[in-house]
């Protein structure tokens, strides 16, 4: 975390031969009070809902994020392995899966408080748009925010819809939705031999939202989604020489060792809205989850004696709570936006590691629990000083701390238990004139 951040973005954020009214048609988030992109001074574009689902096999996220500025997504069209995404350069020292980058899915994190992220559960089928916030004010969503990424599943209609959709190497997809008034429930199934020998991938996924006013300003959401995807194939990687032989191809040790990776993950949120008052509304969130990996490496992993193994297993248990304050008043007669809130949350993980006995599990390697806690307060207010001007200021403490218990240990792998926090207190500013009805700076 950096000690100030401030930024001048230019967004064109559509075609240039929109009109005025169409661009401000386009709402986003990510920046937690809902504005038309083109008055938001910070760097965000949406992918809107059709964007998403045309022409696209909806089965990895870089499909519909490639075309966003700044936004770079890897796809090793390799289903064992996370996709790796960038941000302006965040999250490009991230070897396997996602760092560096805050992770939401309907107003839940994806990403957790070490700073990790993962997108597999992402339901693309009935996603209803995806944003994209680069840039300094990202830190305002804490640890690990190079930038946000945020998806929202689309608000449940009556009806009943399904697709199927075919292609090579045995890639088949199956999906169908559900929806009534306020409600929807989508599932997915996918499945491929693969490319490359030794890469045969399923995945599932299951993804419920029901939206609700229990009374008069009170808004509820409920989400709740399951991804499971057994013993997907890992065909590793190969060196140029191999590739230029047989592209199709893997190294001996990836079939000796059956490398391989199976992962689950099941959570559910809840969300809500209350207006206290014409101008004051209270927004605030829970989630709860768990994900259960495991990963047979191309390796034995028996020695040095502090090696890990050859075979990694996680049993993480996650949740978090946040409340926010949303504030609309006005400033020297100029209209004026204040947001005060907080966020917790919590992460446990139980993790193994043993021997890779040619695809079996063997002598344990690695035992040990890990803890973090994070806990974050910020402030941030949006100021119209003139017709044509927009001012966006914020401050954020963020606090990270890391404990870890070591349960194996043996000659020559001493006890490696031991704790680490990080604290910052983190500003920033954005400023905007809105220069032509389509385009700002």
């Amino acid at each position: 975390m950096t000690p100030l951040r401030a930024a001048l973005a230019l967004a064109t954020l559509a075609p240039l031969h929109a009109q005025g009214d169409a661009q401000d048609a386009i709402s986003v988030t990510a920046t937690r009070v809902e504005r038309p992109t083109l008055e938001i001074p910070a760097a965000v574009d949406r992918v809107r809902e059709e964007d998403i689902g045309w022409g696209k096999p909806q089965v990895n996220l870089s499909e519909s994020l490639g075309r966003v500025p700044g936004i770079s997504v890897h796809n090793r069209n390799n289903y064992a392995q996370d996709l790796q995404i960038t941000s302006r350069g965040f999250g490009s020292r991230a070897t396997f899966g996602i760092r560096g980058l805050r992770l939401i899915a309907d107003g839940i994190p994806a990403s957790f408080p070490d700073g990790q992220g993962q997108v597999s559960h992402f339901d693309l089928g009935s996603a209803g748009g995806i944003e994209a916030l680069r840039g300094p004010f990202s830190v305002m969503h804490g640890n690990a925010s190079g930038g946000v990424i945020s998806l929202t599943t689309e608000r449940g209609t009556p009806g009943l819809a399904g697709s199927f959709s075919i292609g090579s190497h045995g890639a088949r997809r199956a999906a169908l939705k559900l929806g009534g008034e306020g409600w929807l429930v989508s599932s997915a199934r996918f499945s491929t031999e693969g490319y490359r020998d030794h890469s045969r991938a399923v995945r599932e996924q299951l993804n419920a939202k029901a939206e609700f006013s229990p009374g008069s300003g009170t808004r509820v959401t409920l989400i709740a989604n399951a991804f499971a995807s057994p013993e997907t194939q890992d065909p590793s990687g190969m060196t140029r020489a191999q590739m230029e032989a047989n592209p199709k191809q893997v190294a001996a040790t990836v079939l000796q060792f059956d490398t391989r990776k199976s992962q689950a993950q099941n959570q559910f949120g809840a969300s809500f809205s209350h207006r206290l008052s014409e101008a004051a509304t209270l927004h605030g969130s829970l989630h709860a989850g768990e994900r259960v990996v495991r990963q047979y490496l191309g390796f034995l992993g028996s020695a040095p004696a502090t090696t890990s193994g050859g075979v990694l297993n996680l049993d993480r248990g996650y949740g978090g709570a946040s409340l926010r304050l949303e504030r609309r008043g006005a400033l020297l007669g100029r209209p004026l936006t204040v947001s005060f809130g907080g966020e917790v949350e919590r992460m446990v993980d139980r993790r193994t590691g043993w021997v890779n006995q040619n695809g079996q599990i063997g002598a344990l390697r690695r035992d040990e629990d890990n803890l973090v806690n994070a806990t974050g307060a910020y402030a941030q207010g949006e100021w119209r000083f003139a017709d044509q001007w927009i001012a966006l200021a914020g401050l954020r403490a963020s606090r990270v701390a890391f404990q870890l218990k070591d349960f194996f240990i043996v000659a020559g792998n001493p006890d490696d238990s031991g704790s680490r926090s990080y604290s910052a207190l983190t500003p920033a500013l954005g400023l905007l004139y809105r220069a032509t009805p389509a385009i700002s700076l």
